[in-house]
């Protein structure tokens, strides 16, 4: 065999080796992301404070469990309390209304926070591509539930023209005070999807699962 025919396979082995080695590369990166993705969005289950805010957004009434650090608030060593959306409206007014100091108050605003800079972080690691809003499987739920709340209408002013304050009802006064990088992020291209999914009354007991 001549020296020309053996560079060329030699050529050719080494091309071989590159190109596998490119695959390879480009499969690992895939997996990363892929691992990635499943780590954020089971961290909605896993992470007792993002759990908590998860169920308050997803059910209109019924027992919540308070998570660990915020147990210390309340006086009689209870787990569990009562899901109001009154108190969850004023927790998460962008200014401090009156009641915030109680415990239930202070347990959603806690929880909340953590969970919009855990959304944060997300967004983060959607913005320089280390994961993809599709491979979130789950999450766009919840970013609808933030971006149009199904339980969470506005507070009645007493004269039926919605809040007293003028302030837009829902999460997005909140959001554009203390997290304003994840406005764009929850509501941008979202209202064709979420146009018409409110309730159509108060909910009385927690929706069918």
């Amino acid at each position: 065999m001549d020296a020309g025919l053996l560079g060329f396979i030699g050529t050719l082995v080494a091309a071989g080796g590159l190109y596998f080695t490119a695959i390879s590369y480009r499969e690992g990166q895939k997996w990363k992301r892929a691992e990635l993705a499943r780590q954020l969005v089971e961290r909605l289950s896993t992470d007792d404070e993002l759990a908590f805010c998860t169920r308050a957004l997803d059910w209109g009434i019924g027992p919540l469990v308070i998570p660990q650090k915020h147990r210390p608030l309340f006086p009689d060593d209870r787990i569990v309390m009562e899901h109001d959306l009154d108190v969850l409206r004023d927790a998460l007014h962008p200014g401090l209304l009156p009641g915030w100091r109680e415990p239930e108050a202070l347990t959603y605003r806690h929880s909340f926070d953590a969970f919009f800079t855990y959304l944060l972080r997300v967004a983060d690691q959607v913005t320089s591509e280390h994961v993809s809003k599709e491979q979130l499987v789950g999450l766009d739920y919840y970013l609808d539930l933030v971006a149009r709340p199904l339980y969470l209408a506005p507070k009645d002013d007493g004269e039926g023209k919605g809040t007293s304050d003028g302030a837009e009802p829902g999460f997005r006064p909140f959001v554009e005070r203390y997290y304003p990088n994840l406005t764009s992020f929850i509501w941008s291209d979202r209202r064709h999807r979420i146009e018409g999914n409110q309730p159509s009354a108060a909910p009385e007991s927690l929706p069918a699962r």
